[in-house]
Formats: C-alpha cells, sequence, structure tokens
C-alpha cells in the first residue's frame, strides 16, 4: 500500500481491484445460487420425509404391523440421518473481533529543520527514534498533528498530492514489486511515455541490467518471490526511482540489501544523479551503514523523536556525541565481525558469531 501510494497509482489500482471484486462478486452470485438450490433441496427432503413416516407409520400401526413406539423411534433416527447431511453442506463463520488501538503517543516533537535544494541531508539514529516517521511526514502518508511541512514556502497540505508524489522519488528498505514483468515493475508510477530504452538506462544507473538480462525472458520475466534476492529486488526499485526522474529522492535504507560491491556502484551512480546542476536534485538519506552516511553534507542525528545533533561527518565526529559513540559502536561490531570470520576457518568451528549496531 506504501508503493501505491508513493508512486500516486491510487486510481490505476482501484480499477485493478474492482475488476476482481466483479470477478469474486460472480463466484459468489453462483455460491449462493447453489447455496439456495442445496437448502430447497433439503427443506424438501425433510419434510417429506417426516409426512411420509407419519402417513405410512399411522397405516402400519391401524394395521397392527408395528407400536407407536417404532414409530416415533424411525421419525428420530431419520431426523438425525438427514440433519447430518446437512452438516455437511453449511459453512460455519467465525465473529472477529478488533481491539482498539492504545492511546496515541508523539512520535516527533520540536522538529525543525531547512533542507536546501541539491543537498544530500542523511538522518540517522537507534531503531524508533523517528528517522522514518519523518519521511512519512513528507510522503504525506501521515498528517501532522502539529507545525507544517514546507516546500518553496507553500505549505505540503496545500499542495496536490499526486503532484507532490510526481517528484518525489521513493526507495524504502524493503523493496515492494508486483506481480507483472520486470519492464512494467520499473515503470510503475510514471505518467510520461516510458520506452524500453528508457527502462535499460535506468537500470544500468542501478547496476540491474546485467542480472535481468540473465533472466529466462529478460525484461520480460514474471516477478516472483522465489525469483529473485532481496538486493536484486532493490536495485529494481532503485532503477524504479530513478525512471521517475524525481526531484526529491528519498532513500529509506534502501542499500540495506545490497552486497558491498554492489552498493558502491548505486552509492557512485546516486552521486551523479544528484551531481547534474540541471536538476537540483534534492537527496534525503535514511541509513545505518557509514559508508552511506559520510558523503552527505549534512547529517542528522535523531534521538527519541527529537534532533540531536546536526552537522557533517567530521564536524559530529569532533563533537563526540551521540554520533560519535554510535560510529565507534559500529565500528567496533564490525571489527569483531570481521574477526571472528577470519579466525573460525582456522579453528575448524562452521559456526559463527555476527554483530551488527543498526542506527
Amino acid at each position: 500500500m506504501r508503493t501505491v501510494r508513493v508512486y500516486g497509482t491510487e486510481k490505476q489500482e482501484l480499477k485493478r481491484y474492482n475488476h476482481w471484486l466483479d470477478k469474486l462478486a460472480e463466484v459468489s452470485l453462483r455460491q449462493s445460487a447453489a447455496y439456495g438450490v442445496w437448502n430447497l433441496t433439503f427443506n424438501t427432503l425433510y419434510h417429506a420425509t417426516q409426512i411420509i413416516a407419519v402417513l405410512v407409520g399411522g397405516m402400519y400401526i391401524l394395521a397392527g404391523h408395528i407400536t407407536a413406539e417404532k414409530l416415533t423411534k424411525f421419525i428420530l433416527y431419520s431426523e438425525w440421518l438427514i440433519y447430518s447431511t446437512w452438516w455437511v453442506g453449511d459453512n460455519v463463520s467465525s465473529l472477529m473481533q478488533s481491539v482498539g488501538a492504545s492511546e496515541k503517543v508523539p512520535v516527533l516533537q520540536h522538529i525543525n529543520l531547512s533542507v536546501h535544494p541539491g543537498e544530500v541531508v542523511a538522518i540517522v539514529g537507534l531503531s524508533g527514534s523517528g528517522k522514518s516517521t519523518m519521511v512519512n511526514l513528507l510522503l504525506r502518508l501521515y498528517e501532522p498533528t502539529n507545525g507544517q511541512i514546507l516546500i518553496d514556502g507553500v505549505p505540503l497540505n496545500e499542495l496536490d498530492i499526486k503532484w507532490l508524489r510526481g517528484r518525489i522519488g521513493y526507495v524504502g528498505q524493503e523493496p515492494k514489486l508486483f506481480r507483472m514483468d520486470i519492464s512494467s515493475n520499473i515503470k510503475y508510477g510514471c505518467t510520461r511515455n516510458i520506452k524500453q530504452e528508457d527502462v535499460e538506462w535506468a537500470a544500468k544507473l542501478a547496476y540491474a541490467h546485467d542480472f535481468i538480462t540473465l533472466l529466462p525472458s529478460g525484461y520480460n520475466t514474471l516477478v516472483d518471490d522465489d525469483l529473485l534476492s532481496g538486493g536484486q529486488k532493490q536495485r529494481i526499485a532503485i532503477a524504479r526511482a530513478i525512471l521517475r526522474d524525481p526531484t526529491i529522492l528519498i532513500l529509506d535504507e534502501a542499500t540495506s540489501a545490497l552486497d558491498a560491491e554492489s552498493e558502491h556502484n548505486v552509492k557512485g551512480v546516486l552521486r551523479s544523479v544528484r551531481s547534474d546542476l540541471s536538476s537540483r536534485r534534492t537527496v534525503i538519506v535514511i541509513a545505518h551503514r557509514l559508508s552511506t552516511i559520510q558523503a552527505a553534507d549534512r547529517i542528522v542525528v535523531m534521538d527519541g523523536g527529537q534532533i540531536a545533533e546536526m552537522g557533517s561527518h567530521n564536524e559530529l565526529l569532533h563533537k563526540n556525541g551521540l554520533y560519535a559513540r554510535l560510529t565507534r559502536r559500529q565500528t567496533d561490531a564490525n571489527s569483531v565481525s570481521i574477526g571472528m570470520r577470519r579466525r573460525l576457518p582456522e579453528k575448524g568451528d562452521a559456526s559463527g558469531v555476527s554483530t551488527c549496531q543498526r542506527f
């Protein structure tokens, strides 16, 4: 749902959703008709059995062939048999109850941040510090309860939401691909006429072209969860964002699923895209890897829903505050992880320990 809203394809998905609803309604109509026939058949059988049993049994009682007790037993047994047949075709529905959410607690407080055109801003912090919430507010997935967000001096809620999302490229930590071919996934959300050459250009920039061409049907390969790795899905999502040529590019831990070489290549592409002076593209990065953060013009450190520190990588290290502590902690964790991988083969141990402090 996030991907649909960010790329402004609500009407397209609603149309597809209505198509499947029509099919479901047709199936439900046939099911209801079959259930009606079954219900009519059962009731007819049940009442006919009762009437026939009483009429025939009454005549046998008058003739002295059976007693009233035996007739009563027969009627009860036949009723149980018919009801057991009824339960075979019956559906039991379960009632699902929802529990109300707990009282809302403010996630962000006292945030005052200005981002200039063409600037690369990194937002870091521990989990739950409000990093992703800031991005969600910019994408208008949520509305702020207090204060306002301005773009070129215009309040965000006064801008046309389709126009806004058409100028934002978003790549999340968990890429969402649709069950369609790879080419359509890359073109997803683009309103202008896109040629196949444009799709391949974006894929090459995201270093996805090589592995796509090795797939069974290339760009026409149908996306399947078991077909692509997390890193491959991420690169397709990055290609989709690049193809939109956005004014604001948001990377929400977008390199988390990439290997070191792919991450290096993608970062180089993003730097070249950002350095295009004619586009004055603004890049907002939420990341936990130091290699992604260090190249930013400005780093915003979040703590408890507030901005704790702000500055360049070197400035924040000299302050020796929260960012410096997080940096040392991640560096130490990475050193331990590398050391364990180097020592384990010498000891012949097949198990390993890898720790990582995430921002």
